[in-house]
């Protein structure tokens, strides 16, 4: 019931940014993508470091942990020549550019997010305000000051701000698991459900 009502509360207030909240989704994968990237950027100064027995692929699905510093510098040589000095400056550029960007999206998702957050909260506040009013004398009888308080800056506040949660957290995570776990599968599936298994084990010790 409690699921039911929360949904059917933001559904009434959240509808009219359904689309401004999909685009902020969309963009929010971006950053979580570019959390993924920026430890591959400095893969092919390593291969270059530690040579191993890895040979690069053509074809970026075929990329695993095992072949992407010498797959990356394979691609980045045309550009940047075999010079290492070359390389340690490309990989510095990308590993800036994708900073740069995912901080730049965060920054816009978080001001853009907080202003439908702002908008939302004084629509609850107005609905609420609006529905006590039409209450009888009875059920503030019944009810602490403090309670009725509460419902106004700390519930409203709370629901408002899942907003955030929703676009920064479950959207930017969502798109860095799934590429990580994507690299992950194609390096080693044992070493996937080992991951996975001690991600599970920390939430179960942390919680």
């Amino acid at each position: 019931m409690f699921l039911k009502d929360f949904i059917s509360l933001f559904h009434r207030h959240l509808r009219s940014f359904y689309g401004k909240l999909l685009l902020l989704g969309l963009l929010g994968v971006i950053p979580g993508l570019m959390l993924s990237v920026r430890p591959l950027v400095i893969a092919p100064i390593l291969s270059q470091i530690l040579p191993g027995k890895s040979t690069p692929v053509a074809d970026w699905r075929q990329l695993t942990l095992d072949n992407a510093g010498v797959s990356l510098l394979s691609w980045l040589t045309p550009f940047i020549g075999s010079e290492l000095g070359g390389l340690f400056i490309a990989a510095a550029l990308l590993y800036l550019l994708a900073t740069a960007v995912s901080a730049a999206l965060s920054a816009y998702i978080n001001i853009a997010s907080l202003g439908i957050r702002m908008r939302v909260f004084s629509r609850m506040v107005i609905a609420l305000h609006s529905h006590m009013l039409d209450l009888d004398m009875g059920f503030f009888m019944r009810r602490k000051s403090g309670e009725l308080i509460s419902r106004f800056n700390l519930d409203l506040a709370r629901a408002a701000t899942s907003i955030d949660t929703i676009i920064m957290k479950l959207v930017q995570t969502s798109a860095h698991i799934l590429v990580s776990a994507w690299l992950l599968v194609k390096t080693d599936v044992t070493l996937t459900l080992f991951v996975f298994g001690l991600g599970g084990l920390h939430l179960g010790v942390s919680k």
